[in-house]
């Protein structure tokens, strides 16, 4: 009887031990997962405390209300139709709507054909910009197709409207300078490099990457009509100043936090969605990923939550300082690599977090691009009083700029080089060596060797007609 009852009473207690095991094995996990919880809920609200935003119905109550007779955006929006209809335009010899001529440098000179597709392209969208000329006086804007309060679960499916209106007003714009500028209208060119202006101020209460990029875009290229202007003539003291105030309003307000926060809300969403269920990951990540990364649990993904929170706070805290911005940036593409990195909460991080060097440096242009020209402008009115350009920053101190202007990539203040035909004022850019003030763009590169701004001589100054069409593509 004895013999009989051992085999079961060795299959009782090894069950026992299989079902303790296992109960273990599950109490360990849950345990496991309530603690990642707790902890990026403590972090939440650590976040919460300091006042941040941590959905997108906080953010969108943050952007401030633009009165309807203050808001510029309402005229593109009007015209939204008309404006994405040149999306399809014949745009051959057209500078920058040419793709072989998209980065061209005009202070080089444009061609005659050049300059005959670009009258013929403005001739014939006359009435368009007519219509949008008020946006001169614009200075603020808020755009009524965005509502950054979303409800759904996944955040990456968020559907942006198009912004070709916005990009093609800053580029009708620009055209416009340069063509009254050639024919020696610098009434009308300020007119349409101030417009310029007005489009861009209709994006600054957007928390949008994609919105913020086409702003700064339309930024880069009014100060390329402020450059082109001072290239084929002069403006007065009063043209000046105009000009220097706007420059400056953009530095003022150049600052990325709103849109940071705004994507470190989207992280916070979608790994809310995550770790509830309520995504299917392998939309977001691939089938092949998943298939290496293995089983996800609930402890990785709260992990890459708080991961991903904290490396948007750091470029929070630090993104007003280039300097201190680009070496976060540097360590934070390190730590969410996901080929250098070896915790599964930063794969998962790095998979999808765009590269904070490449939002870094990107800003870091524009800032640059900015403090030259507005460097360049009190260069240009020290002209205008002494008849020559200053030997050095410090002659423009007081009564022209109020500080030496520091190169944001540096620390250091901005370089001031002499040529044959006048000066150039400019910073080392993200590659940090001084090329001399080579602002010329290579084949292949989204950006010259240095970033700045060029003042020529009143005796080289004139209608520039280049002999051929130059394009992106010269070496």
């Amino acid at each position: 009887m004895k013999l009989k009852q051992a085999p079961w009473l060795l299959i009782s207690i090894l069950l026992l031990v299989a079902g303790t095991i296992a109960t273990f094995s599950i109490v360990w996990k849950l345990n496991r997962d309530w603690e990642a919880d707790r902890r990026w809920e403590d972090y939440r609200s650590e976040l919460v405390a300091a006042g941040e935003p941590v959905t997108f119905a906080e953010l969108e109550a943050r952007r401030p209300e633009v009165p309807i007779d203050q808001n510029g955006s309402l005229i593109i929006e009007s015209l939204a139709g008309k404006l994405q209809e040149l999306q399809s335009e014949e745009v051959k010899h057209i500078p920058i709507l040419d793709r072989d001529l998209r980065r061209m440098d005009t202070f080089e000179g444009i061609s005659p054909e050049s300059v005959e597709a670009m009258r013929t392209f403005l001739e014939k969208h006359d009435d368009l910009v007519t219509s949008l000329a008020s946006l001169h006086a614009n200075t603020d804007g808020r755009l009524t197709v965005m509502n950054y309060d979303y409800e759904g679960d996944n955040p990456f499916d968020f559907t942006l409207p198009s912004l070709a209106p916005w990009k093609y007003t800053g580029i009708l714009f620009h055209l416009k300078t340069l063509a009254q500028s050639l024919d020696t209208d610098m009434e009308g060119a300020m007119h349409a490099t101030i417009t310029q202006f007005g489009v861009a101020a209709t994006m600054r209460n957007e928390p949008n990457g994609i919105i913020r990029v086409v702003r700064l875009r339309v930024i880069q290229q009014a100060l390329a009509s402020i450059e082109f202007m001072l290239r084929t003539s002069e403006l007065d003291s009063k043209q000046l100043d105009e000009l220097s105030q706007l420059v400056s309003k953009r530095i003022a307000d150049i600052s990325p936090k709103e849109f940071m926060r705004a994507e470190r809300i989207a992280m916070l969403t979608f790994y809310d969605s995550f770790a509830d269920g309520k995504i299917d990951s392998t939309k977001i990540y691939g089938n092949e990923f998943i298939k290496r990364l293995g089983t996800i649990s609930r402890r990785d993904i709260r992990r890459a939550q708080r991961l991903a929170a904290s490396i948007w706070t750091k470029q929070i805290e630090v993104a007003d300082d280039i300097l201190k911005w680009l070496d976060e940036a540097d360590r934070i593409d390190n730590v969410s690599n996901p080929l250098a990195a070896g915790l599964r909460s930063a794969i998962l991080v790095g998979h999808i977090m765009p590269s904070a060097t490449v939002i870094a440096q990107l800003t870091g242009r524009r800032l640059a691009e900015l403090q030259c020209a507005h460097t360049a402008i009190a260069a240009e009115r020290f002209r205008l009083d002494q008849g020559r350009f200053p030997e050095s920053f410090d002659e423009l101190l007081p009564g022209y700029i109020d500080v030496v202007p520091i190169d944001p990539f540096t620390g250091k203040p901005l370089l001031l080089g002499k040529n044959e035909i006048g000066i150039t004022i400019y910073s080392v850019s993200q590659n940090l060596e001084d090329d001399g003030g080579d602002l010329k763009i290579r084949k292949g590169k989204y950006s010259p060797p240095d970033v700045g701004f060029r003042l020529v001589e009143p005796s080289n100054r004139g209608s520039i007609i280049a002999s051929k069409e130059t394009s992106d593509d010269s070496e």
